[in-house]
Protein backbone atom coordinates (compact mmCIF):
# COMPACT_ATOMS: atom_id res chain seq x y z
CA UNK A 1 0.00 0.00 0.00
CA UNK A 2 1.05 3.35 -0.65
CA UNK A 3 0.22 6.90 0.32
CA UNK A 4 -1.01 7.22 -3.19
CA UNK A 5 -3.27 4.60 -3.44
CA UNK A 6 -6.99 5.34 -3.58
CA UNK A 7 -8.28 4.30 -0.08
CA UNK A 8 -10.58 1.53 -0.12
CA UNK A 9 -14.01 2.97 2.45
CA UNK A 10 -13.67 7.42 2.60
CA UNK A 11 -16.31 9.17 4.29
CA UNK A 12 -16.38 12.84 2.90
CA UNK A 13 -18.05 15.61 4.92
CA UNK A 14 -20.56 13.11 6.35
CA UNK A 15 -23.02 13.83 8.34
CA UNK A 16 -26.27 12.85 10.21
CA UNK A 17 -29.01 14.49 11.94
CA UNK A 18 -32.20 12.78 13.40
CA UNK A 19 -34.63 16.10 14.46
CA UNK A 20 -32.41 18.78 15.74
CA UNK A 21 -29.81 16.32 17.45
CA UNK A 22 -26.31 16.55 15.09
CA UNK A 23 -25.41 12.74 15.55
CA UNK A 24 -22.13 12.75 13.07
CA UNK A 25 -21.16 16.22 12.02
CA UNK A 26 -18.80 17.03 8.12
CA UNK A 27 -17.22 13.96 9.48
CA UNK A 28 -14.26 12.71 6.54
CA UNK A 29 -11.84 9.90 7.33
CA UNK A 30 -9.99 7.00 5.29
CA UNK A 31 -9.12 3.56 5.32
CA UNK A 32 -7.06 1.25 3.10
CA UNK A 33 -6.92 -2.09 2.03
CA UNK A 34 -5.53 -4.14 4.90
CA UNK A 35 -5.34 -1.64 7.50
CA UNK A 36 -7.41 -1.94 10.95
CA UNK A 37 -8.32 1.24 11.32
CA UNK A 38 -9.80 1.83 15.41
CA UNK A 39 -12.79 4.54 15.33
CA UNK A 40 -13.03 5.37 19.32
CA UNK A 41 -14.15 8.43 21.31
CA UNK A 42 -16.50 8.64 24.57
CA UNK A 43 -20.29 7.38 24.65
CA UNK A 44 -22.47 9.55 22.34
CA UNK A 45 -19.42 10.70 19.92
CA UNK A 46 -21.09 9.04 17.17
CA UNK A 47 -19.21 5.59 16.68
CA UNK A 48 -22.24 3.53 16.01
CA UNK A 49 -24.31 6.04 13.82
CA UNK A 50 -20.79 5.89 11.40
CA UNK A 51 -21.33 2.52 11.66
CA UNK A 52 -24.97 2.76 10.61
CA UNK A 53 -23.90 5.21 7.42
CA UNK A 54 -21.39 3.04 6.28
CA UNK A 55 -23.23 -0.03 5.95
CA UNK A 56 -26.88 1.59 4.69
CA UNK A 57 -28.31 1.44 8.20
CA UNK A 58 -28.60 5.28 8.00
CA UNK A 59 -28.78 7.29 5.14
CA UNK A 60 -26.53 10.41 5.60
CA UNK A 61 -28.17 13.99 5.55
CA UNK A 62 -25.17 15.49 4.02
CA UNK A 63 -21.73 14.12 2.67
CA UNK A 64 -21.19 10.98 0.74
CA UNK A 65 -19.92 7.69 1.35
CA UNK A 66 -17.32 5.68 -1.21
CA UNK A 67 -16.37 2.45 -1.15
CA UNK A 68 -13.68 1.05 -4.11
CA UNK A 69 -14.00 4.47 -5.24
CA UNK A 70 -17.76 4.10 -6.12
CA UNK A 71 -20.57 6.05 -4.42
CA UNK A 72 -22.55 3.79 -1.89
CA UNK A 73 -24.33 6.81 0.01
CA UNK A 74 -27.58 5.45 1.07
CA UNK A 75 -27.67 1.94 -0.14
CA UNK A 76 -29.34 -0.33 1.94
CA UNK A 77 -27.35 -2.72 3.77
CA UNK A 78 -28.01 -5.83 1.78
CA UNK A 79 -26.47 -4.02 -1.08
CA UNK A 80 -23.24 -3.15 0.95
CA UNK A 81 -22.78 -6.44 2.10
CA UNK A 82 -23.04 -7.61 -1.47
CA UNK A 83 -20.39 -5.51 -2.36
CA UNK A 84 -18.50 -6.52 0.30
CA UNK A 85 -19.03 -4.46 3.19
CA UNK A 86 -20.33 -6.86 6.95
CA UNK A 87 -20.44 -5.58 10.12
CA UNK A 88 -20.93 -6.99 13.71
CA UNK A 89 -23.48 -5.22 16.58
CA UNK A 90 -22.34 -4.29 19.70
CA UNK A 91 -24.28 -7.20 21.61
CA UNK A 92 -23.36 -9.92 19.00
CA UNK A 93 -26.05 -11.44 16.70
CA UNK A 94 -25.72 -15.15 17.01
CA UNK A 95 -28.64 -17.53 16.52
CA UNK A 96 -28.73 -18.76 20.35
CA UNK A 97 -30.86 -22.29 19.84
CA UNK A 98 -28.83 -23.02 16.24
CA UNK A 99 -25.19 -25.10 16.44
CA UNK A 100 -22.35 -22.97 15.70
CA UNK A 101 -21.91 -24.83 12.56
CA UNK A 102 -25.18 -23.45 11.76
CA UNK A 103 -25.15 -19.97 12.61
CA UNK A 104 -21.78 -19.82 10.80
CA UNK A 105 -23.63 -21.25 7.67
CA UNK A 106 -26.11 -18.29 7.52
CA UNK A 107 -22.97 -16.02 7.22
CA UNK A 108 -21.90 -18.09 4.18
CA UNK A 109 -25.19 -18.39 2.64
CA UNK A 110 -25.11 -15.16 0.91
CA UNK A 111 -21.79 -15.97 -0.90
CA UNK A 112 -21.51 -19.85 -1.17
CA UNK A 113 -23.43 -22.11 -3.69
CA UNK A 114 -23.43 -25.80 -2.56
CA UNK A 115 -23.98 -27.79 0.66
CA UNK A 116 -19.39 -29.19 -0.15
CA UNK A 117 -17.84 -26.04 -0.76
CA UNK A 118 -20.56 -24.44 2.24
CA UNK A 119 -19.05 -26.78 4.89
CA UNK A 120 -15.46 -26.40 3.78
CA UNK A 121 -16.07 -22.38 3.95
CA UNK A 122 -17.74 -22.95 7.70
CA UNK A 123 -14.69 -25.64 8.17
CA UNK A 124 -12.07 -23.05 7.66
CA UNK A 125 -13.99 -20.01 9.34
CA UNK A 126 -13.95 -22.35 12.51
CA UNK A 127 -10.63 -23.00 12.77
CA UNK A 128 -9.44 -19.80 11.43
CA UNK A 129 -11.61 -18.48 14.94
CA UNK A 130 -10.43 -21.50 16.91
CA UNK A 131 -14.51 -22.91 17.12
CA UNK A 132 -14.03 -26.03 15.09
CA UNK A 133 -14.29 -28.14 18.81
CA UNK A 134 -17.63 -26.62 19.19
CA UNK A 135 -18.96 -26.96 15.77
CA UNK A 136 -21.70 -28.79 16.99
CA UNK A 137 -22.46 -27.20 20.18
CA UNK A 138 -25.42 -24.89 20.50
CA UNK A 139 -24.72 -21.15 20.65
CA UNK A 140 -26.38 -20.86 23.49
CA UNK A 141 -23.67 -22.99 25.07
CA UNK A 142 -20.70 -20.86 24.45
CA UNK A 143 -19.10 -19.14 27.07
CA UNK A 144 -19.26 -15.27 26.29
CA UNK A 145 -16.09 -14.89 24.84
CA UNK A 146 -16.85 -17.89 21.90
CA UNK A 147 -20.15 -16.27 21.49
CA UNK A 148 -18.71 -12.97 20.57
CA UNK A 149 -15.67 -15.04 18.39
CA UNK A 150 -18.84 -16.68 16.97
CA UNK A 151 -20.67 -13.42 16.02
CA UNK A 152 -17.30 -12.52 14.32
CA UNK A 153 -17.18 -15.99 12.65
CA UNK A 154 -20.83 -15.17 10.78
CA UNK A 155 -19.83 -12.26 9.50
CA UNK A 156 -16.91 -13.60 7.93
CA UNK A 157 -17.70 -16.78 6.71
CA UNK A 158 -19.08 -13.94 3.56
CA UNK A 159 -15.68 -13.38 3.48
CA UNK A 160 -16.18 -9.71 3.75
CA UNK A 161 -13.54 -6.91 2.03
CA UNK A 162 -14.63 -4.80 4.98
CA UNK A 163 -15.07 -6.22 8.28
CA UNK A 164 -16.54 -3.62 10.53
CA UNK A 165 -16.32 -4.98 14.31
CA UNK A 166 -18.46 -2.69 16.83
CA UNK A 167 -17.44 -3.33 20.18
CA UNK A 168 -16.13 -6.99 20.11
CA UNK A 169 -14.22 -6.75 23.43
CA UNK A 170 -17.14 -5.53 25.53
CA UNK A 171 -17.75 -7.44 28.68
CA UNK A 172 -14.87 -9.81 28.05
CA UNK A 173 -12.35 -10.79 30.74
CA UNK A 174 -8.05 -10.27 29.84
CA UNK A 175 -7.43 -13.50 28.50
CA UNK A 176 -11.22 -13.47 26.10
CA UNK A 177 -9.65 -9.91 24.81
CA UNK A 178 -6.18 -11.47 23.78
CA UNK A 179 -7.63 -14.44 22.26
CA UNK A 180 -10.48 -11.63 20.06
CA UNK A 181 -6.98 -9.48 19.37
CA UNK A 182 -5.97 -12.56 17.98
CA UNK A 183 -8.30 -13.22 15.51
CA UNK A 184 -8.66 -9.76 13.99
CA UNK A 185 -4.79 -10.20 13.65
CA UNK A 186 -5.35 -13.91 11.61
CA UNK A 187 -8.58 -12.32 9.77
CA UNK A 188 -6.09 -9.25 8.46
CA UNK A 189 -2.80 -11.81 8.04
CA UNK A 190 -4.37 -14.48 6.42
CA UNK A 191 -7.24 -13.28 4.37
CA UNK A 192 -6.77 -9.72 4.18
CA UNK A 193 -9.78 -8.12 5.03
CA UNK A 194 -9.63 -4.94 6.13
CA UNK A 195 -11.11 -3.94 9.37
CA UNK A 196 -13.00 -1.36 11.14
CA UNK A 197 -13.22 -1.32 14.49
CA UNK A 198 -15.25 0.90 17.26
CA UNK A 199 -14.17 0.01 20.61
CA UNK A 200 -13.56 1.42 24.03
CA UNK A 201 -10.77 -0.48 25.45
CA UNK A 202 -8.35 2.09 24.54
CA UNK A 203 -5.67 -0.42 25.47
CA UNK A 204 -6.25 -3.13 22.89
CA UNK A 205 -7.23 -0.57 20.07
CA UNK A 206 -3.69 0.71 20.88
CA UNK A 207 -2.09 -2.49 20.37
CA UNK A 208 -3.97 -3.82 16.92
CA UNK A 209 -4.56 -0.82 15.01
CA UNK A 210 -2.53 0.64 12.16
CA UNK A 211 -4.14 3.88 12.77
CA UNK A 212 -6.83 5.41 14.96
CA UNK A 213 -9.71 7.89 14.48
CA UNK A 214 -11.31 9.73 17.18
CA UNK A 215 -14.37 11.13 18.08
CA UNK A 216 -16.25 13.69 19.77
CA UNK A 217 -20.18 14.83 20.03
CA UNK A 218 -20.14 13.94 16.46
CA UNK A 219 -16.74 15.32 15.07
CA UNK A 220 -13.65 14.26 14.11
CA UNK A 221 -11.08 15.05 17.10
CA UNK A 222 -7.96 13.84 15.52
CA UNK A 223 -6.86 11.13 13.63
CA UNK A 224 -2.98 9.37 13.62
CA UNK A 225 -1.07 6.15 14.55
CA UNK A 226 -1.77 4.94 18.11
CA UNK A 227 1.76 6.77 19.35
CA UNK A 228 -0.11 10.68 17.78
CA UNK A 229 -3.19 9.94 19.13
CA UNK A 230 -1.90 8.73 22.44
CA UNK A 231 0.05 11.90 22.71
CA UNK A 232 -2.84 14.12 21.47
CA UNK A 233 -3.33 16.54 24.20
CA UNK A 234 -6.82 17.70 22.66
CA UNK A 235 -7.82 13.36 22.83
CA UNK A 236 -6.12 13.48 26.55
CA UNK A 237 -8.45 16.34 27.42
CA UNK A 238 -11.92 14.75 25.82
CA UNK A 239 -11.05 10.97 26.16
CA UNK A 240 -8.17 9.71 27.59
CA UNK A 241 -7.95 11.73 30.89
CA UNK A 242 -4.53 12.59 32.47
CA UNK A 243 -2.59 10.42 35.27
CA UNK A 244 -1.78 12.29 38.36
Amino acid sequence: MTDAAAPLLELRDVTKRFGGLVAVRALSFAIHSGEVLGLIGPNGAGKSTTFNLIGGFYAPTAGEVLFESRRITGNEPHVAARMGIVRTFQHGSVFRDLTVRDNITVGATATVRGHAAREARVQETARMLGLEPRLDDPAHALPSGHQRLLSIAIALAARPILLCLDEPLAGLNPAETQEVLEVIARIRGELGVTVLLVEHNVGAVMRICDRIVVLNFGAKLAEGTPVEVRENEHVIDAYLGRAD
